[in-house]
């Protein structure tokens, strides 16, 4: 449906249609590693974990998080709102810089 590579997180909104015919939408966060250059030949690695997992990286674009479906996962609804609550942090700070620039 949507994703974006912020950093070394990838984040995207996945679609699952139920064989009851329910449709969720839900986040999937995958942590990457890339070292071309890597010894061992570990070139790349990467965790994934949906948001019902809870995952520490809280920094999901809007654009994804207004596409999924809402849940009812404790997990999945803390996750959800630091997510929001780091883009209006973002959406601030950068805010301030561009009224600090004139």
């Amino acid at each position: 449906m949507c994703s974006k590579l912020l950093g070394d997180t990838y984040y995207a909104a996945l679609e699952q249609q139920r064989s009851d015919g329910a449709r969720e939408v839900f986040a999937l966060v995958c942590l990457t590693y890339y070292n071309p250059r890597d010894p061992e030949g570990f070139i790349f690695g990467y965790k994934d974990m949906t948001e019902a997992m809870g995952p520490c990286a809280s920094d999901c674009p809007e654009d994804i998080l207004d596409l999924l479906t809402p849940t009812d996962r404790p997990y999945a609804i803390a996750w959800r709102a630091r997510c929001r609550e780091n883009a209006v942090a973002r959406r601030s700070k950068s805010s301030q810089k561009s009224a600090s620039s004139f």
